[in-house]
């Protein structure tokens, strides 16, 4: 194309047009196969992250730990870390209190268990700082939340 606007030979205006066509059809080619293999990264990645979040539904009362998440979706822990929170819009620790809270809020509902006994069952082995999640999840105490529901 330079040496073309260089030399300014009969019909340069046409051959740089072309040129310029041929240019952007190959970087609109090159931007959508990347465009594809982004989307199929993602899709495996969501699916990665889903595994994990399976694992901590059928294990949220036990010891979750990051490194054990990201090892079940392939990943490092800070990255995994990073996508899961750009999936969930929390991170790891808050989610696994959320599963926790929510279960707990369905044994407060269901059953006549004392609130110590629900808190060990999900996993809280410290009744006060299971208060203290609830009722910042919750806006009240397991107590509270018991007789309203």
């Amino acid at each position: 194309m330079y040496k073309e606007y260089n030399l300014k030979l009969a019909g340069y205006h046409d051959l740089l047009r072309a040129y310029l066509i041929e240019l952007l059809i190959n970087i609109f080619r090159l931007w959508q196969s990347s465009k594809k293999n982004v989307d199929e990264i993602n899709i495996q990645r969501r699916q990665l992250i889903e595994k994990a979040i399976s694992h901590m539904k059928d294990n949220y009362s036990a010891d979750i730990r990051l490194k054990k998440l990201a090892n079940i979706a392939i990943l490092s822990p800070n990255y995994f870390s990073s996508i899961f929170k750009d999936y969930t819009g929390m991170n790891v620790t808050e989610y696994i209190q959320k599963l926790r809270i929510e279960e707990a809020c369905r044994l407060l509902r269901k059953t006549n268990k004392k609130v110590i006994d629900i808190a060990g069952e999900i996993g809280y082995r410290d009744i006060k700082f299971f208060n203290k999640i609830f009722k910042k999840i919750n806006g009240q105490t397991p107590s509270e939340y018991r007789n309203n529901h």
